[in-house]
């Protein structure tokens, strides 16, 4: 008679269990205390948190803590991975398991049941127990059932993508102490790398902005950024933190794992039990990878630390040769590895590291020259950075863009001098963002930053635009029907205000309007003279509130806002004057490399070298030292104003030149 054989062997599944049932017990419980416990706790309180889903993401929210179910979802199925094939990186153990009467494949087939099987189990029972509740008790102010079932679908697929990536790792490396590890920098990889050289060509290419690529890419590079930096889902289709994409996308990633990982262990060879690296194509491959990434990560550190290209080639050296050092003593599991083989083998893995890095940003020589023709911009925008155009795509207000075709031109304008004039790796205190959208649909970017006052004309055409001077003060752009109030905000002192009259409303935002556009191109450029803050909080086309209020300074220059302050008996309580400053130092500017920085930095670095500074008292002397510049990167003194004499963090710094330094300064110092 034929003898059969099961499918299935239950011996395998109970050992697997006794191994690593654990983790499954880990898992449940931690989900259960994070998303069933806080739900039945509030349901017995006497006053139930009923938060409306869209407004707190459901099981994916603040109240059923989704950043600690992350914790969970992240690294279990990955301890999974490595304690289920622990057997892998023994020696005398892998020689058992593969002696026993079952082929390769199906032992491994059982191990990945098993696995999974005690991944999806926990998530399952605790979908069951949410789905139980619903039946019982109103859950609706909590979650929906498309929140839960959403919930369940992303557990289960981020769990097998994650045990089947341990899985896969496992089977390329014999060394159980470095499994979790590597599997970690398997899944984080793609972001990493994107990371490392998005960082390094904007070292090296003009106009290219890492920041700006990184924001909108690099979190759909790894599956753990993904989940980490989700936002809150309300559980309806078209707004879930992971996209159904992105879902498939991992469930077929799960499957090409798999089949990876099958061929791999099928041809694994039972000696590299204890190796680094199992598969021996793959160690040059290891060797290069560290090496390059180490001396990327080397040059970025030392050119961005002293800004200097020699200083890089230095960094891609040394972080090379550590990286180069690193990698063989992994693979031969020891630090004897000096002998004159190696210094061949160091030449030609740091050789063609830095050729890679020097020759990549060959590839980008057009796009540092590209500026687009004026007949293809439909409309432009710029600013001192990405970061205020990021602000209002985030809190919805909008922007203004340059539209004009003599707007338009004076932005190419700018862009010309600014590809000119400037260097990626030449620091400036000036910062330009430039953004146009084309008429074919293409958007474009590009941010510099430059010392060089060779640009200044061109930027001065720019702001003063009336498109210009509306992107510098969004105010401007404004209704009095549109602001729902004003808030006042002392610099410095007192308490801020709010005005909610109508009228009132009309007439401050008109007086600060008429001050705005009638400031010329050196006031906006270089303000002098103490300041508050304006903001104001403004209602959408659909009467909604928006969350981030527009915001100005507002300076004694400003004529008409300051006459409306007083005759509305506000002044006094809101702008800075003389009374409010309990006490005034002076430093001269140093002449050494010092000159260089920013003002308070400066001044900062002044206090610590102990140098004794002019101190001033007396509204009478301390009112001209009201009049001085803000964030100058040049000039004669700089001046320290304090409110509270027994707090010196609690100041404003504003600098002179020699001309607009008051007498009694310059006499002093002379």
């Amino acid at each position: 008679m034929r003898l059969k054989t099961s499918l299935f062997n239950k011996e395998i599944f109970k050992q697997d269990f006794r191994a690593v049932g654990w983790i499954s017990i880990v898992y449940f419980l931690g989900l259960f205390f994070l998303v069933p416990l806080p739900l039945f706790m509030d349901l017995n309180t006497a006053t139930p948190t009923t938060l409306p889903v869209e407004n707190d993401g459901g099981l994916l929210g603040s109240m059923f803590a989704f950043e600690l179910q992350a914790v969970f979802l992240l690294i279990l199925p990955v301890l999974m991975a490595v304690f289920l094939f622990r057997y892998l990186q023994t020696r005398d153990a892998s020689d058992f398991a593969h002696s026993l009467p079952i082929s390769r494949g199906r032992l491994l087939n059982h191990h990945l049941v098993s696995g999974i099987v005690l991944l999806l189990v926990p998530v399952l029972l605790n979908f069951i127990i949410l789905v139980v509740t619903s039946w019982i008790a109103d859950v609706s102010g909590y979650f929906t059932m498309g929140n839960a079932a959403y919930w369940l679908v992303l557990f289960c697929v981020m769990s097998i993508l994650l045990f089947m990536t341990g899985v896969f790792v496992g089977t390329l490396t014999g060394l159980s102490a470095v499994h979790a590890v590597i599997t970690y920098i398997f899944l984080l990889f793609p972001a990493g790398m994107y990371l490392l050289i998005s960082y390094y060509l904007d070292m090296t290419i003009n106009g290219f902005s890492g920041v700006i690529v990184q924001e909108e890419t690099i979190q759909h590079l790894s599956p753990i950024t993904d989940v980490l930096t989700a936002p809150p889902s309300s559980g309806e289709a078209s707004d879930l933190p992971l996209s159904q994409v992105s879902l498939w996308t991992y469930g077929l990633a799960s499957v090409v794992i798999y089949g990876l990982s099958y061929v791999i262990y099928q041809r694994r060879a039972l000696e590299t039990a204890t190796k680094a690296v199992t598969v021996p194509a793959l160690r040059p491959v290891f060797k290069f990878g560290v090496t390059f990434c180490t001396a990327l990560l080397g040059g970025m550190y030392f050119g961005l630390s002293l800004s200097s290209y020699g200083w890089m080639v230095f960094g891609w050296g040394l972080g090379g040769t550590f990286g180069y050092m690193v990698s063989v003593m992994l693979l031969e599991k020891t630090w004897r590895v000096f002998h004159i083989r190696l210094i061949k083998n160091w030449l030609v893995y740091t050789g063609s590291a830095g050729a890679v890095l020097a020759l990549l940003p060959l590839g980008w020589q057009s796009y540092e020259a590209y500026i687009p023709e004026q007949e293809t911009v439909v409309k432009a925008y710029i600013s001192e950075g990405y970061g205020e155009y990021e602000q209002h795509q985030i809190d919805g207000t909008p922007i203004s863009y340059i539209t004009s075709g003599e707007g338009i031109e004076s932005v190419l304008n700018l862009h010309e001098a600014l590809v000119e004039y400037s260097e990626p790796m030449v620091i400036g205190e000036d910062y330009f963002f430039i953004h146009y959208e084309l008429e074919n649909g293409r958007e474009v970017q590009r941010q510099y930053q430059t010392a060089d006052p060779r640009i200044e004309a061109a930027r001065q055409a720019v702001y003063e635009t009336e498109e210009g001077r509306n992107i510098r003060y969004p105010a401007l752009t404004l209704e009095s029907g549109q602001v729902d109030r004003i808030h006042l905000d002392p610099n410095g002192k007192g308490r801020p205000q709010t005005i909610m009259d109508d009228e009132k409303v009309t007439g401050l935002l008109k007086a600060l309007q008429e001050d705005l556009r009638s400031q010329s191109y050196e006031e906006m450029a270089h303000p002098s003279g103490m300041y508050s803050w304006i903001s104001f909080r403004v209602r959408d086309e659909s009467n909604e509130i928006i969350t981030n209020p527009y915001q100005t300074t507002v300076y004694e220059a400003y004529e008409r806002t300051t006459a409306w302050l007083k005759k509305e008996g506000l002044y006094e309580e809101f702008m800075v004057g003389p009374g409010d400053i309990a006490e005034a130092v002076v430093f001269e500017w140093p002449e050494e490399q010092l000159a260089d920085d920013y003002p308070r930095f400066i001044y900062d670095r002044l206090m610590e070298q102990g140098v004794e500074p002019l101190a001033v008292e007396g509204d009478e002397k301390i009112e001209p030292l009201l009049q001085g510049e803000h964030n100058q990167d040049s000039g004669a003194y700089i001046v320290a104003l304090y409110y509270d004499d027994t707090n010196k963090d609690h100041n404003e710094i504003v600098t002179f030149t020699k001309e607009n330094a008051p007498d009694f300064v310059r006499q002093y110092f002379e």
